[in-house]
């Protein structure tokens, strides 16, 4: 089918430097543009075998055309709810969570669909296929109690050696959940050590940001080793080439001028912490700082801020930062005198917390 043949092409091509991402983008246009009928055709008539395939290809292929195709996708996902399996399941919820560019698809009722076939089949699924579905009800702060029990009682019963990959899944995870579980932060740790590969530089953020949160939740925990193991991931990473997307973000531009001209405040711009964190808008005298999301950065479908959003100004809070994360859609929704008051209560407050806390004039 031609499904498996544009599936070997996105999975096998040679990965292009950023400075030829552009031609690829326009490159895989066209494709979709050319096979669109048979995307759609094949949403309405393919099996569970071929409808993940057909999501593995759209979240692989560099192009925002796809749009349409992952939501009949979507839709088809709840038709066949009953003939997925554990490895549909975590492949397509995969897709969609790690689409190039449309990262977090799919609406707050899909994913509680998913739930009770995920809670049936969790000791089916391999760590490393289930630490992304663990991951993506993270990243979307969702999921019943009952689904977030059954996660940990399985990571902590788990036996197997985890790769860094899955570990890092877990890590994002932890964090996003304020986990302060100290077993199952243990176990993260082994698992490391015992894995002898290197660290990849494409998931060390979450390995470097546990380093925080465990300083933070467990300063008497010697992670000493584990932090040995980021030697070599650290020597070719570099956060602002990870963030570059931001700094020409319209929602952040707007705001400037909005508290230039309301609040008469200059906020210094897309300050990096750590070679790790990035705050966007900075009073450094106060340690206060607003991070707006343009509409891009929200989840596609229910068009708000994710966990992963926030875990930057989380993290920055345990070193005495006071951070707004607020989406465009939030922003622009406010009418203006509503907005002011917003505004001027918010930054009165953090200003007021923060010299309670000896930070400030």
């Amino acid at each position: 089918m031609i499904i498996n043949l544009l599936y070997s092409y996105a999975s096998n091509r040679t990965k292009k430097p950023y400075t030829h991402q552009d031609l690829q983008m326009k490159l895989d246009k066209k494709i979709f543009n050319a096979y669109e009928y048979d995307f759609l055709d094949l949403t309405q008539f393919c099996d569970a075998d071929h409808l993940t395939r057909l999501a593995q290809t759209t979240s692989l292929m560099m192009s925002t055309e796809e749009l349409h195709v992952l939501r009949r996708i979507e839709n088809k996902t709840i038709d066949e709810l009953d003939n997925l399996d554990d490895y549909h399941i975590s492949q397509i919820i995969r897709s969609f969570t790690k689409s190039k560019y449309c990262s977090g698809y799919g609406s707050d009722e899909t994913f509680n669909k998913l739930e009770e076939n995920i809670i049936t089949m969790i000791d089916k699924f391999d760590m490393k296929s289930l630490s992304h579905i663990i991951e993506t009800y993270g990243y979307r702060e969702q999921g019943s109690p009952h689904l977030h029990k059954k996660f940990l009682e399985r990571v902590s019963k788990n036996e197997e050696a985890l790769d860094h990959y899955t570990v890092a899944n877990l890590l994002y995870y932890l964090m996003y959940t304020d986990n302060t579980d100290e077993e199952i932060w243990t176990q993260m740790v082994q698992h490391t050590l015992n894995n002898n590969d290197k660290i990849p530089v494409t998931v060390y953020t979450p390995f470097k940001m546990s380093r925080f949160y465990m300083l933070h939740h467990f300063p008497e925990l010697d992670i000493r080793d584990y932090c040995d193991k980021f030697f070599f991931p650290e020597r070719f990473y570099n956060t602002e080439m990870k963030e570059n997307k931001v700094y020409n973000c319209g929602a952040y531009q707007e705001f400037v001028k909005y508290i230039a001209h309301k609040f008469y405040l200059f906020p210094v711009h897309y300050v990096p912490f750590h070679n790790l964190f990035i705050l966007r808008a900075c009073f450094m005298d106060y340690k206060i700082a607003v991070n707006i999301f343009d509409k891009t950065e929200l989840l596609p479908v229910e068009g708000r801020l994710t966990a992963r959003s926030k875990l930057d100004s989380k993290l920055m809070s345990y070193q005495g930062w006071h951070v707004l994360d607020i989406s465009q859609n939030d922003h622009d929704d406010m009418l203006t005198k509503e907005r002011d008051d917003f505004y001027t209560e918010w930054f009165t407050q953090a200003k007021a917390k923060q010299i309670e806390k000896g930070i400030g004039k």
